[in-house]
C-alpha cells in the first residue's frame, strides 16, 4: 500500500532480475510504450548519437560505470528507484534542492536531501535529482563495490533499451536545451506528470 501511494497507482507486485533478465526492455516512456522481447532488440533502431554503455550483471544486478567531477564511479542501475543515490562526498560540492521520502522494500519509507548532480555516462552529461542512502542501506553499496544507484530519471526523456541478453544500455540523446539544467544536456524540461507515469516501473528491477 506504501509503494502505490508514493508512485500514484496501484501497484501488485514487484518482479525481479530472476524473471526480468529473460527479456531485453525497450522504453519509450514519452509515447508511454515499453517493448519486452525475448530476443536481443538492435541497436539500429538508435541514431548514431547514442549512448551505448556496457553492463556487467552482478547478482543478476545491472552495473554500470560513469563519471561524477572526473570520477570514475561504478553504480547499479535500478529502474524501480524514483531518484539516484551516490556517496555522501560525492554530494558534498552540488546543490541542495529539497528534502523528499522516498521507500526502499527493505527499510521502508525514509527522508533525503536531493542534490542537482551532473553525471557523465559516456559522451552526454546528465543532470540527475540525487539522494544520500539511509544508514541501514548504504553497506548495500560498499560491499558490492559500488558507489551509486542509477534511477529512474534517465528514462525519462527518450529512447532507452536494457539489454542483459547483450550485456548494455543504450541511451537516445535528444537535442540540447542550452537554458536548463535539469535531465539530459540535450533534453527538454523535466515534468511532474511524466515523472508520475514513469514511476509505475518500480517493479522491474
Amino acid at each position: 500500500k506504501k509503494v502505490s501511494k508514493l508512485v500514484g497507482t496501484q501497484v501488485r507486485g514487484v518482479l525481479g532480475t530472476d524473471v526480468i533478465n529473460h527479456f531485453d526492455w525497450l522504453f519509450d516512456i514519452p509515447n508511454q510504450v515499453v517493448t519486452v522481447s525475448t530476443a536481443a532488440i538492435s541497436r539500429n533502431l538508435f541514431s548514431s548519437k547514442a549512448e551505448t554503455i556496457p553492463l556487467n550483471l552482478l547478482n543478476g544486478i545491472p552495473v554500470l560505470h560513469t563519471h561524477v567531477q572526473n570520477k570514475d564511479i561504478k553504480a547499479f542501475l535500478d529502474t524501480g528507484a524514483q531518484f539516484s543515490y551516490l556517496e555522501p562526498s560525492l554530494l558534498a560540492r552540488f546543490p541542495r534542492e529539497k528534502v523528499v521520502e522516498d521507500f526502499h522494500p527493505l527499510t521502508g519509507p525514509f527522508m533525503t536531501m536531493l542534490h542537482r548532480v551532473k553525471i557523465v555516462f559516456s559522451s552526454a552529461a546528465e543532470y540527475l535529482d540525487c539522494g544520500r542512502l539511509p544508514e541501514k542501506l548504504a553497506p548495500l553499496l560498499s560491499m558490492a563495490g559500488a558507489q551509486g544507484i542509477i534511477g529512474s530519471e534517465i528514462l525519462l526523456h527518450r529512447l532507452v533499451l536494457y539489454s542483459p541478453s547483450q550485456k548494455l544500455l543504450v541511451l537516445e540523446v535528444p537535442e540540447r536545451n542550452p537554458n536548463s539544467n535539469s535531465g539530459v544536456e540535450r533534453s527538454e524540461e523535466h515534468t511532474s506528470e511524466l515523472q508520475s507515469r514513469v514511476d509505475i516501473s518500480y517493479a522491474v528491477f
